[in-house]
This record gives C-alpha cells, structure tokens and sequence, in this order.
C-alpha cells in the first residue's frame, strides 16, 4: 500500500498512522500481516497525482482542489479520483514581512507570494477569493501573477532569512505560527475569514483501486479512523510528536 501526503501538520493523521503501524495492525486483523507500507511527502498534488495516475501510488493527500481538480480531469474514466476522508480542518495564514501590506489590497508589483502552488492549491484558491470579495467578482485573479510555487519548509525558510525573490507567504500549520513569533513578519489575511472554518487536508484514490482492493482499502479507512482517535486522546502529544 502505497500513501503519500505532504509537509504540513494538516497530515498528522497519516503521521500517527505511520509512526503506530496503524494500517500494518489493521491488515494483521485482516488476515493480511504481510501487507508493506510505504509512505511518501510530495511538495504538491500535480506530481502526486501524476503518480497516482500512473499507478505508482496508491492513495494520496492533498488540499480539497487539488481533489477537485483530479477527480475532474478523470471523472468518467477507468481511473476516477474521488474522496476518501478529510484529514484535517485548520486556517491557512498569509503572511509577510513588508511592514506596508495591512490587506491584499497593499500588494504592489513589487510583492511577491509564496504558497504551494499556483493556481490550484487551497491557498491560491482562497486568495482568489478574497481578491473577489476586495476588488470584486471579475477581478479574482488580479493577484495570481505576484504568486511563485514553493514547498512549504522552503518558503516559511525563505521569508525567515528574508532571501530575494518574495516577500509574503500564504503557509499552513505550523509553518505560518512560527513565522508569526518572528519580529517583523505580521498576519495579513486568515483563510477562516474568508471561508469559513473548512477542510485543509483530504485524502483520496481511484475508484479502480477501491474496486480491485476492498479490505486493503478498508484496512486504511480503518487504520485512518484509529489515528484520529489517537489524536483525539491526547492532541498535544500528537503534535510534539509531528514537530519532532
């Protein structure tokens, strides 16, 4: 079995399920305790999706459009992308270290964003929408050409050595908090504003792969739900455990 995620605390549930052997316990249960897992980050769901599609991985996680996206492009097909649980539920932060920016509407042609990805990932989708809401409905891309694809560690490492090239970041947890305890970088927008309290994180696989593998499945929706039960019982534990 084959499971990759992405560098961000909103994929702690895969975490504790690799670092407790959830899945290899749930498989032993089902007669199965020869069952290998390997796990796998991606900096983004392009190239995990171009995995998945071509069966080189099995289930991927990732942010709600990059599923959106996926299960578009294949809907209809053999290999139809479609969800499988959410994984987590947090606000996403943009950021930066120019004192000048107070809303989106400060940006400049000399700014310059930092998320996961262009165009597709929650965070870009998210700043669409609140250049919707500032500027209006026909102007949701006004900011896209200031934004760059970067991973996460990279950006949040980027804006804490003030390396050239951008000046902002819009991260998620727990990247964006340990931005905010430096001097000089300040909050300029919270995806929960905009949003509403939402899904960051999800996880999702072929319907091929459900159909020709129904306990294998069934063992990591099993093994998905114990994790999350792990975190339940003692959240702080959870979390020192992923920071470390």
């Amino acid at each position: 079995l084959r499971i990759a995620g992405q560098p961000s605390i909103g994929y702690l549930p895969f975490v504790i399920m690799q670092r407790d052997n959830l899945v290899e316990k749930a498989a032993a249960k089902h007669g199965m305790p020869n069952l290998k897992v390997t796990w796998t980050t991606f900096t983004g769901s392009e190239m995990m999706d171009a995995a998945l599609l071509s069966n080189n991985l099995d289930i991927a996680g990732g942010g709600v459009p990059g599923l959106i996206t996926i299960w578009d492009r294949t809907r209809g097909t053999a290999r139809e992308v479609r969800g499988i649980a959410s994984l987590s539920r947090l606000p996403m932060f943009l950021v930066t270290r120019n004192e000048k920016i107070k809303t989106i509407a400060d940006f400049t042609e000399n700014d310059r964003i930092a998320l996961p990805g262009v165009k597709r990932s929650i965070n870009a989708v998210a700043l669409n929408m609140a250049a919707a809401a500032t500027f209006g409905a026909d102007k949701a891309e006004k900011l896209d050409h200031l934004t760059l694809t970067m991973s996460q560690p990279d950006a949040a490492a980027g804006l804490l050595s003030k390396a050239p090239g951008f000046n902002s970041v819009f991260s998620t947890p727990p990247y964006q908090y340990q931005l905010l305890d430096t001097p000089g970088i300040h909050k300029v927008l919270d995806s929960f504003d905009i949003l509403g309290p939402h899904t960051l994180s999800i996880a999702w696989t072929t319907s091929a792969f459900r159909t020709n593998n129904p306990t294998v499945y069934k063992i990591f929706v099993e093994a998905l739900q114990q994790s999350a039960a792990v975190i339940a019982a003692d959240r702080e534990a959870a979390i020192r455990h992923w920071l470390t």
